[in-house]
């Protein structure tokens, strides 16, 4: 899904850690569930920006997941919340908890029998902007190595009209340790996502294909680190009559492409506070919004003319416009923002 952000002390990533031997199966008991109150250390690493690298063939019991030269993360407090308290509730009211991610989004969940379930999340500021999906499992008790899940997903966005439907597979296909800049954490469970959805409307319905990892530990259903992965010929997201989005090599290297032939516009909006990214009607493709240090901040499918964003911070950005059609970077532009 696009990218798709929002106080109990912060719990230690190294701290009070899950005894782990190996060769041990780490379970998740069923009494582990998400709890209003509880807080955890939330991590976030950034797509296109230094990931390429993580090999998706490291799998099994005892591995290890080398991140510790990544950079390009987001951290702080996942704090789950009454969802009572969101100014978004009433668009949510069969959630049991909620999670308010560092920043302003935050995620509605149910929780059934031995499942937590995501019923969608919104934006809390500055205009409350929510996205509905069908309650797909994001986590499953007890959880051992090879546990798996299936669901039927849909998303709806109504404010830009657009929809998703398709399937999502989870398995947890190994635990070990996890190393991450700032130290190693052991007896994580790893899980890769699979994604099969489509969206609609557009010229045409599109398939859409994307691997994700997650890395959970035991003890807590909750991430410790949100990553999506892709690789050079990995597929970016769409194929169909309109070609395919496949991860191209210009996407990693420094800002050095010049326009090719698109014409991309950057304004903003006084009115709404928001930059306003224009191309081309008919243009397809991806629009990354990137700080200078390469850090993704905002990303989003591009099916034109318009697209806005209000969740960038004071600064100077490269707007970058990723074609699928042609899979190359096709234009950028500096901004300073505010």
């Amino acid at each position: 899904m696009p990218s798709p952000n929002n106080a109990v002390p912060l719990v230690a990533l190294v701290v009070s850690v899950f005894a782990f031997r190996a060769g041990a199966q780490p379970v998740i008991a069923s009494t582990d569930a998400p709890a209003v109150g509880m807080s955890y250390p939330y991590v976030e690493c950034m797509p296109y920006a230094g990931l390429f690298q993580l090999n998706w063939q490291i799998t099994g019991p005892d591995a290890v997941w080398h991140l510790s030269t990544v950079l390009n993360v987001d951290s702080g407090t996942l704090d789950i919340i009454d969802p009572g308290s969101s100014a978004c509730t009433d668009s949510f009211p069969g959630a049991d908890v909620a999670m308010r991610f560092p920043g302003s989004r935050t995620e509605f969940d149910s929780i059934t029998g031995e499942s937590v379930f995501s019923m969608g999340y919104c934006y809390e500021v500055p205009d409350q902007s929510v996205v509905y999906g069908t309650v797909v499992r994001s986590m499953v008790w007890p959880c051992t190595y090879m546990t798996s899940w299936s669901d039927q997903l849909a998303w709806t966005w109504p404010l830009s009209g657009h929809h998703i439907t398709g399937v999502r597979h989870d398995t947890v296909d190994g635990y070990g340790m996890l190393e991450l800049p700032w130290g190693t954490v052991p007896g994580v469970l790893a899980i890769r996502e699979l994604d099969t959805t489509y969206m609609s409307p557009g010229n045409d319905t599109v398939p859409h294909v994307r691997w994700m990892r997650r890395f959970v530990r035991p003890g807590w259903p909750v991430d410790i680190a949100h990553i999506w992965t892709f690789a050079p010929g990995d597929s970016l997201g769409y194929s169909g009559p309109h070609g395919g989005g496949y991860l191209s090599e210009e996407v990693f290297q420094a800002i050095a492409e010049a326009e090719e032939g698109t014409s991309l516009s950057l304004s903003w909006d006084p009115v709404t506070d928001r930059l306003i990214v224009a191309l081309p009607p008919g243009t397809q493709g991806e629009v990354f919004i990137v700080e200078l240090s390469g850090r993704v901040v905002f990303q989003s499918g591009w099916w034109g003319p318009l697209i806005a964003t209000d969740h960038l911070a004071s600064g100077i950005y490269v707007v970058r416009f990723f074609d699928h059609t042609s899979r190359r970077v096709r234009a950028e532009r500096f901004v300073k923002y505010r």
